[in-house]
């Protein structure tokens, strides 16, 4: 699985990508976010909020937003693309 993360979330996380090999029993977003939470610090801390998914962050799946997928639920697999999409605002 790639995992990719746009603009401030790339300096936040300190990498632009990651490359990961799911384990068998994380089958999902929530499951992803809980490993990268154990596993890289700096990333759970450009894109988690209290252990959530970050108001101010979108998750696309192979280009595709999460909330149309399933949100947090969404099936992930090892072929998969994630990017990690900061929410901005303009005014």
């Amino acid at each position: 699985m790639i995992i990719r993360f746009l603009t401030q979330l790339a300096d936040k996380a300190g990498t632009k990508e990651l490359e990961l090999k799911l384990e068998q029993d994380i089958t999902d977003v929530r499951g992803l976010l809980n490993r990268l939470a154990k596993d890289h610090s700096s990333v759970a801390g450009a894109v988690l909020s209290q252990g959530d998914l970050a108001e101010d962050v979108y998750i696309l799946i192979n280009g595709r937003h999460i909330s149309a997928l399933g949100g947090l639920d969404s099936l992930i697999s090892d072929s998969d693309v994630l990017v990690f999409v900061p929410v901005t605002e303009a005014g």
